[in-house]
């Protein structure tokens, strides 16, 4: 158990290394990207884990979802918060498969606010992303499919 544990902090330390790392093309640091550290709570099937992972930098969109999906049962709010930061990112690919998938990340937000009572909360949120986003017509087309369900 305690090698788990030094290799992991090994692993935020290289992470966090690598980020830190500047040259000619990335004179900035950038953002450490923790999905390596990500697909590993994961693995472990430990959400608070992948929470605190989230947190501390990137990650990809893919194992986002993965952990959103896993907290839906027990942490419906967490899960709801990660749906919605992919959410918008995904909309702004500009493209009509980014649109679906954004599509099915708002329905799934409405089956859990649905869940816990708060229609109101939704439809004022997709009210929200229909103003935000109304001059991308695809977009807002797959959208009318979500309120009126």
């Amino acid at each position: 158990m305690q090698a788990l544990c030094r290799t992991r902090s090994r692993l935020t330390d290289l992470m966090q290394a690598e980020a830190a790392k500047t040259s000619q093309w990335r004179p900035r640091p950038s953002e450490p990207n923790y999905s390596s550290r990500f697909e590993i709570a994961l693995w472990e099937e430990d959400p608070e884990a992948g929470l605190e992972a989230i947190g501390r930098g990137t990650c990809d969109q893919r194992l986002l979802i993965q952990l959103a999906g896993q907290l839906e049962a027990g942490q419906p709010d967490e899960a709801m918060k990660i749906y919605r930061r992919i959410i918008q990112p995904t909309i702004e690919q500009t493209n009509n498969r980014a649109y679906e998938d954004a599509i099915r990340l708002i329905r799934r937000v409405g089956d859990l606010m649905k869940q816990q009572d708060r229609m109101p909360e939704f439809r004022e949120y997709v009210e929200g992303l229909r103003a935000r986003y109304k001059a991308k017509r695809n977009f807002i087309k797959l959208l009318d499919g979500v309120r009126a369900a």
